[in-house]
């Protein structure tokens, strides 16, 4: 089985600081939006690197089936 490695991605980096919530509305600034969409980002990146070492490991896994499986 042919499997080629992936590099790994990195997270972002963003630095945006609190501000205080609007008065009259629940409405978020774009500020908080856009903390909230690179937190989300980060987390699917974490993800997505969590799924590339699963799938080496399974790869390996099942290589080292392939090869005990030939040798008898």
């Amino acid at each position: 089985m042919i499997y080629t490695s992936v590099a790994k991605i990195a997270n972002i980096r963003l630095k945006l600081h609190k501000v205080l919530p609007a008065v009259y509305d629940e409405s978020l600034s774009y500020l908080e939006g856009l903390a909230k969409l690179t937190f989300k980002v980060n987390e699917t990146i974490d993800s997505v690197n969590t799924l590339n070492d699963n799938v080496e490991l399974l790869n390996d896994s099942v290589n080292e089936l392939n090869d005990r499986v030939t040798a008898v």
